[in-house]
């Protein structure tokens, strides 16, 4: 057979409290296996029915399940694990390892929507000849199923980082496709079924052949969760003939939640109620403290008026118990059991431990208030490391109320082992981003502080070349493109900077005695704008003699009242300041 496209099938072993957890409140822990069961068997057979080439399973956490061995040699699938990592990883996995083994087309499907028949895979496939890529879109806003024509590592950001199991999954991806340029086909969406109310998209029979095996799995495998549910009443081995049967009533799960399928649900997932059924259920409901509805078998009618003598006082309601927040119902457990709750520690708790609680404090907590706080207090990190690390689980009172079983202990050790993964990672992250962040403020401070360096000396330089020239002021600072009116400013910081290395490099000796005061040097000063010219003349200045002036001679130049003229365009120094003077051209 020449292969058109490959098809891979994504599948969880079809293990109690491993796989269909989400559907463990309405079916129960083995209920939901064995429903995930049934849709890992039809979904091998719709890919094995399309016809286009080779399926392969990939399996989870591995292939050693019988399940996985009988649909291998029924079907003649390729068996494959799916390795660690995320859903991401997993898919970014099937299509790498396939692509490198045989290039072509893909189609990677779940098992999770039993619309996706053959049908829906040969148009999956057909889709791809003319696009990069093909979904089959789920109701709950992801997919259950892609298909890819060629695979690239660049294609791993379709999967990497997505946030699974949310509404968000298949917009996102979309938002993935147009950045990296793909042309997609989205085929009508089907249902997933994850939760309670998808069990209503279901073919019909599903369901009802559940039913009648459900309560004797249940008896057989244990559940992951640390609080089974109570035990159900099995379904009779020959139906009776189809009556109107009651919507039972909510069965608490194994986490101590409240299951509450819709009507069509409940109705479809109960097994033919009988009338001692039925009876056995009122007595439950009753006795857990539930409110039963009146039966819907009472005839209805006009009611008799009622004599005096016989007209009874009706009886005064019951009444509601208030709901409690986790945090109240910890409070309020640790009062009434302190053994068990008021330790200070964690311990494991003893099965059904709910109905206990509720048969010791009667009227004080609802199944709605106890679920949220026992599933809390089962899932903490304290517990699990005590599930692990103790022998026994406890009763009420404190007291050892039987073993540990493996499978709760391997389950608390596998999910600790996956915190404390999380937890190394987180702490890998955190301390590469303080590496990163130290090193990059590390070089952020070295550019600083060349920066600083290099202006430092474009300063000196800009004093030396002040001092030794003979240009005016405006053509200084036109030569060195620097505005007039800066230059005062940075000449005066250059000079001060002078002076302090001049100080710091000063032999001790030299330091100025005790009680001697120096007076303070000044920087060197230009004239202004307007002031007459630098320090090249025009013409000599006159004199009998024709001697220099008084500044080109390296004298003092004297003030406003004396002979001679001050030279122009020199820097000054008071007089009797230490220090070297700036050497002045003479005036040609």
């Amino acid at each position: 057979m020449n292969a058109v496209c490959r098809i891979a099938i994504l599948a969880k072993a079809p293990l109690a409290g491993y796989a269909k957890t989400r559907l463990m409140p309405a079916l129960g822990a083995a209920g939901a296996a064995a429903l995930a069961q049934r849709l890992l068997e039809h979904a091998a057979a719709q890919a094995v029915a399309a016809g286009l080439g080779p399926v392969a399973l990939w399996a989870a956490p591995d292939v050693t399940h019988p399940v996985f061995a009988q649909l291998g040699s029924r079907h003649g699938l390729a068996l494959l694990a799916q390795g660690e990592g995320d859903l991401g990883a997993r898919m970014a996995r099937v299509f790498d390892t396939t692509w490198t083994a045989a290039p072509g087309p893909l189609l990677l499907m779940g098992t999770d929507a039993p619309a996706l028949d053959a049908a829906l895979l040969r148009d999956a496939a057909a889709a791809l000849q003319s696009h990069d890529a093909v979904f089959v879109p789920a109701l709950d806003g992801g997919y259950a199923l892609v298909g890819l024509r060629a695979w690239a590592p660049r294609l791993r950001g379709l999967f990497d980082g997505m946030r699974w199991s949310t509404a968000q999954v298949m917009a996102d991806t979309r938002e993935r496709l147009a950045a990296a340029g793909l042309r997609h086909a989205e085929l009508p969406a089907v249902s997933d079924i994850d939760e309670a109310a998808d069990l209503v998209h279901l073919p019909p029979g599903w369901i009802a052949g559940a039913a009648v095996t459900m309560p004797a799995s249940r008896r057989s495998f244990a559940a992951m969760s640390d609080l089974p549910s109570p035990d159900e009443t099995p379904a009779p081995e020959v139906p009776p003939p189809a009556v109107p049967a009651a919507v039972p009533p909510a069965t608490p799960t194994e986490a101590g939640e409240l299951a509450q399928p819709g009507p069509a649900t409940a109705a479809a997932a109960a097994p033919p109620a009988l009338p001692d059924v039925a009876a056995a259920t009122t007595s439950e409901a009753v006795a857990a403290g539930e409110v039963v509805p009146a039966s819907e078998e009472e005839p209805v009618g006009e009611e008799e008026p009622a004599s005096e003598e016989a007209a009874a006082p009706a009886p005064a309601p019951t009444p509601a118990i208030a709901d409690l927040s986790p945090a109240a119902c910890a409070a309020r457990l640790a009062e009434l059991f302190p053994a068990l709750f008021g330790a200070g520690r964690a311990l494991p708790v003893k099965l059904r431990v709910q109905n206990d609680i509720q048969q010791r404090a009667p009227g004080v907590f609802t199944r709605k208030s106890l679920s949220p706080f026992l599933h809390r207090y089962t899932t903490s990190t304290a517990y699990l490391k005590a599930l692990v690390n103790l022998p026994h689980r406890f009763d009420l009172d404190g007291a050892p109320a039987g073993d540990i079983d493996d499978v709760h202990r391997q389950a608390a050790a596998t999910e600790l082992e996956r915190r404390r993964g999380l937890f190394e990672a987180k702490r890998a992250a955190e301390r590469a981003a303080a590496n990163e962040a130290r090193r990059a403020a590390e070089a952020a401070a070295r550019q600083q502080h060349a920066a600083e360096d290099q202006a430092r000396r474009d300063r000196a330089a800009l004093l030396r070349a002040f001092e030794s020239s003979t240009l005016t002021r405006a053509n200084f600072c036109a030569l060195k493109g620097i505005p007039e009116a800066d230059l005062d400013g940075r000449l005066h910081q250059a000079w001060l900077e002078r002076e302090q290395r001049a100080q710091e490099m000063r032999p001790a000796g030299d330091a100025p005695a005790r009680g001697e005061v120096r007076p303070p040097q000044r920087p060197p000063q230009r004239p202004g704008p307007g002031q007459g010219p630098g320090p090249r003349r025009d013409a000599r200045p006159g004199g009998p003699s024709g001697d220099r002036p008084a500044a080109a001679a390296g004298l003092p130049a004297e003030g406003p009242q004396g002979e001679g003229p001050r030279a122009e365009g020199r820097p000054q120094r008071p007089r009797g300041a230490p220090g070297p003077r700036p050497a002045i051209k003479p005036a040609r």
